[in-house]
């Protein structure tokens, strides 16, 4: 149940993450349909929390070993995706010449979007949480980045326009997320669909995140745009909870040909989103609506298994060098200690 569940919560970041990027394809009197980003990208962080704190505990490694593991899961198909898409678009769109040529370089190291800027943070900030988590060192760290949040909304943010999701000021919060990521996956375990107040209180929390997006179209609230933040907190704590209703875990992901189709595309949400980030130049190419829509998402998912594939060698050849690095263990090392940093 709580693959199946977490493999439809990526499904639908990635699905509200790419519907927030469709405003040019919409019709022009739809193009409000075009929404969806921050609930995508906090799924997405609450995820990776969550997906991380369980993996340590099943694994536990030292920080070089996991912070290595993290850069071979995610580098590779960042370098496949700036030679595929980055610097061939790049060059198209005029972005990209012979005079900066060798700035554009940088790419390879340091990624071209800014999820996995932030995350390469969180990565080192959240591994001194999960190490040695209790719930006591998880509300300390969250009280530390909660006053931080406060003295920046309060004392650096423009509040006479919708900034909330400004950088670096998202940076702040969806590290949050990801704390509250941590919450949930060590609740894991007693979380539950109580049945239709879950579903219910879930559509309240998207209600007020959208009446407050509402409001401030209007000039109205334009201060309060941390409801919109505050909100999401509840409205990830129900979608984990619904995701593992019966409607989900079976009729849904057990399908035979569907939940195969969901958990297939759930594996790809990392190349998803880069190429997502990538290709927004095609829009204005892909025909009329709903044709474009189609396009571009059958687009996605081939260039996305394209570079899943084609990053494949690189991770696992990195995999090597990295286990050979860990040899010979250090004399000082226990046998149960070498065993934990080559794993």
């Amino acid at each position: 149940m709580q693959r199946h569940s977490t493999n439809f919560l990526r499904v639908v970041a990635i699905l509200l993450v790419i519907n927030s990027h469709m405003d040019t394809l919409y019709p022009a009197k739809f193009a409000v349909l075009a929404t969806g980003g921050m609930m995508g990208n906090a799924l997405f962080f609450m995820l990776s929390g969550w997906g991380l704190l369980l993996s340590m505990r099943e694994n536990p490694r030292s920080f070089g070993a996991w912070y290595g593991r993290r850069i071979t899961r995610i580098y590779p198909p960042v370098w496949i995706t700036v030679i595929l898409l980055t610097f061939p678009l790049g060059i198209y769109g005029g972005s990209i010449t012979l005079d900066n040529s060798l700035d554009e370089m940088r790419k390879f190291f340091y990624p071209p979007f800014w999820f996995l800027e932030a995350l390469m943070i969180y990565y080192v900030l959240i591994f001194f949480v999960i190490r040695d988590f209790s719930y006591k060192r998880l509300v300390s760290v969250s009280l530390a980045v909660g006053t931080v949040y406060t003295l920046y909304y309060v004392f650096l943010l423009d509040l006479s326009k919708f900034s909330i999701e400004g950088t670096p000021f998202r940076v702040i919060f969806y590290f949050l997320v990801m704390l509250w990521g941590l919450y949930l996956g060590a609740e894991s375990e007693k979380l539950r669909f109580r049945g239709t107040w879950d579903v219910v209180l879930l559509l309240v929390s998207i209600s007020c995140i959208y009446g407050h997006k509402y409001l401030m179209q209007r000039g109205v609230l334009l201060s309060w745009q941390w409801v919109e933040h505050l909100a999401s907190f509840p409205m990830l704590f129900f979608f984990a909870r619904v995701a593992r209703s019966s409607f989900v875990s079976q009729t849904i992901m057990g399908s035979r040909h569907l939940g195969k189709a969901l958990t297939f595309v759930s594996g790809m949400t990392l190349e998803i989103f880069m190429v997502n980030n990538s290709i927004d130049i095609l829009d204005a190419k892909l025909g009329p609506f709903p044709i474009n829509v189609i396009a571009l998402l059958s687009i996605n998912v081939a260039i996305a298994l394209l570079i899943l594939y084609c990053a494949k060698p690189i991770r696992k050849f990195l995999e090597g060098k990295r286990s050979v690095a860990t040899f010979p263990p250090n004399k000082m090392q226990l046998p149960s200690e070498v065993a934990l940093t080559t794993r």
